[in-house]
C-alpha cells in the first residue's frame, strides 16, 4: 500500500504540475468539437480517414474467434500509443499533442453531425456511445496531452537563461512522466473494456 500511495503522490504531482496545461488540452479538445460539429469543409478527407481506420478495426474484430477481447485489446492498444505519442512527441515544440487534440475533436463533432443528419439522436449517442467508456478515456487523452504540451513548453522555455529558476530540468520533466503514463494505462485499460462491452451493449440495445 506504501507503493500505491508513493506512485499516486507522484501522479498528482504531476497531475499539477500540469494543471494550465490540462486545460488548454480540454479547450483544444472543445474547440475541435465544435469545428468538426459545426463545419462541413473537412468532410470528404473525415469520411475516408473514419471509413479505413474503423473499417480495418471492425474486420479485425468480426474476425476472430473472440471479437470482444479483440476489441478490448485494439481499442487499448490504440489509445495507449496515441497518449504515449503526444506525451514523448510533446517534446518538439508541443506540435504533437496540440494537433492530436484538435483532429481528436474534430473526428468526435463530425460523427456527431452524421447522426444528427442522419435523424439519429445525438444525445443517445452521447449518453450511450461516448460518455460510459469516455469518463475515463477522455480524461486519460486529455490529460496525456496536457502532459506533453507541458513538456514542450518546459523545452521552449529553458532556452532561456532567465527562465530556467523554477523549471524542472527535461530529464526531471520526462521521469515525472513515468508514473503518469502508467496511471493512464490503467484508465484506459478499464475505458476499453467498458467500450467493447457496455458501450456495445447500450448502442446494439
Amino acid at each position: 500500500m506504501g507503493r500505491i500511495r508513493n506512485i499516486w503522490s507522484m501522479v498528482a504531482a504531476e497531475i499539477g504540475r500540469s494543471k494550465f496545461y490540462i486545460l488548454a488540452a480540454a479547450i483544444l479538445f472543445g474547440f475541435g468539437i465544435y469545428s468538426g460539429y459545426s463545419s462541413d469543409e473537412f468532410d470528404e478527407v473525415l469520411s475516408k480517414a473514419t471509413a479505413q481506420v474503423f473499417g480495418e478495426v471492425r474486420d479485425q474484430i468480426t474476425q476472430s474467434d473472440n471479437p470482444t477481447l479483440t476489441s478490448i485489446w485494439l481499442i487499448f492498444l490504440n489509445n495507449v500509443r496515441a497518449v504515449f505519442f503526444m506525451m514523448a512527441l510533446g517534446l518538439l515544440l508541443a506540435i504533437m499533442p496540440i494537433i492530436s487534440m484538435l483532429l481528436n475533436g474534430i473526428l468526435i463533432g463530425f460523427v456527431l453531425r452524421l447522426q444528427e443528419a442522419s435523424g439519429l439522436s445525438v444525445a443517445e449517442l452521447i449518453f450511450k456511445g461516448l460518455l460510459p467508456h469516455g469518463l475515463l478515456e477522455m480524461p486519460a487523452i486529455i490529460i496525456g496531452a496536457g502532459y506533453g504540451i507541458r513538456l514542450g513548453v518546459t523545452l521552449i522555455l529553458r532556452l532561456f537563461p532567465s527562465m530556467r529558476t523554477n523549471l524542472q530540468t527535461i530529464r526531471e520533466a520526462a521521469l515525472s512522466g513515468v508514473p503518469l503514463f502508467g496511471f493512464l494505462v490503467v484508465l484506459l485499460f478499464f475505458a476499453a473494456i467498458i467500450e467493447s462491452t457496455l458501450t456495445a451493449f447500450l448502442l446494439l440495445g
